[in-house]
């Protein structure tokens, strides 16, 4: 039976509850916004004031700006997602296995649709960037899962918080592993100063993919989980 490869992030806290900010930074949405961009069911959370969408969709650092760009690594093209996605990764991730660690259940084609609209709208906080990409196996031409970066300024920099979740058939074959260590890189590309994820500490996939892609973990905990944790050199 398999397990996800997912690495539950900050927008990954149980619904309704508020998160801790990182390192007393406000990440820009409550728990159940970051749930939704993790790619879990948990309805996005209302808000009154919205931005344009040009403006949240991007992270703005000084002069610098960053959105979900294409990133290929040996095996693998992460694209950014798209609404028309939708249709593939609902059959991709229909295993309700994906959830032991998560909760919930998998989403159908109009409900993962419509949470995609919601994240390609962005963050309600325009600090706050919100990367997603789709995994695509290029031998096979298919849809194998998605990753995700979340990346919101700190005292120290940007920090951005990842996670990725690949389907039941497509596990045990390394893409996770890849898939983490190709947006690694390529966050390591820009001005961001370090790399977070939470890992239920009976995930033993997750933390393997974690480690394959230079996080270690540290003494902190979130909502039950582990932080882990790489400063990128600059």
């Amino acid at each position: 039976m398999g397990h996800t490869f997912l690495i539950s992030v900050f927008i990954a806290a149980l619904p309704l509850k508020p998160i801790k900010p990182y390192e007393g930074v406000d990440l820009g949405a409550p728990a159940t916004a970051k749930k939704e961009h993790a790619g879990l069911q948990w309805p996005h959370a209302r808000r009154s004031i919205r931005f344009p969408p040009a403006l949240v969709r991007e992270v703005r650092c000084g002069m610098s700006i960053i959105t979900a760009e294409a990133i290929r690594t040996d095996r693998l093209l992460l694209l950014p997602l798209r609404v028309d996605h939708a249709e593939e990764t609902a059959a991709v991730l229909s295993d309700p296995d994906l959830h032991t660690f998560i909760g919930g259940s998998p989403a159908g084609v109009d409900a993962l649709r419509s949470r995609y609209q919601r994240m390609l709208a962005g963050s309600p906080d325009p600090a706050v960037s919100w990367c997603n990409w789709v995994i695509l196996l290029q031998e096979r031409e298919c849809l194998t899962g998605t990753v995700q970066a979340t990346i919101a300024p700190s005292a120290d920099g940007l920090v951005a918080e990842i996670a990725w979740v690949v389907g039941t058939p497509w596990q045990r074959r390394g893409i996770a592993g890849e898939a983490a260590r190709g947006l690694v890189a390529w966050l390591g590309g820009k001005p961001v100063r370090s790399v977070i994820a939470h890992i239920h500490p009976d995930h033993e996939a997750s933390a393997a993919v974690a480690t394959t892609a230079g996080l270690t973990p540290t003494d902190q905990w979130q909502d039950g989980e582990i932080r882990w944790r790489l400063d990128l050199e600059r």
